[in-house]
């Protein structure tokens, strides 16, 4: 393996994320309008932003980037844009790696 490729695929990766954060925006929502099952709503989101979050934190650990431990800090600070800035700088910080011979 090149260490190029996340071990679960792509797609399934870009589902979790997103349907994370489509569900705890609409979580958030439903708690301010007191819908009856809001908490359920939110504790969905939070199941897939758990599981986008193991994930990235393995692949980070795995890979050959520069700044992992930037990487895995930012994943706890801004917890639902990291993901999304990792998925897609992730090929080019490989790609500079490779070119610097880190």
């Amino acid at each position: 393996m090149e260490n190029q490729d996340f071990e679960i695929g792509i797609k399934t990766i870009w589902f979790a994320v997103i349907g994370s954060l489509l569900f705890t925006i609409v979580g958030a929502f439903a708690k301010i309008e007191h819908w009856e099952y809001s908490q359920v709503i939110l504790s969905i989101g939070l199941i897939f932003y758990l599981a986008t979050l193991v994930i990235m934190v393995r692949d980070i650990n795995r890979s050959k980037i520069q700044d992992k431990g930037f990487w895995i800090m930012f994943m706890f600070i801004v917890p639902y844009i990291s993901p999304i800035l990792y998925i897609t700088r992730r090929a080019k910080m490989i790609k500079l790696r490779r070119e610097f011979g880190h």
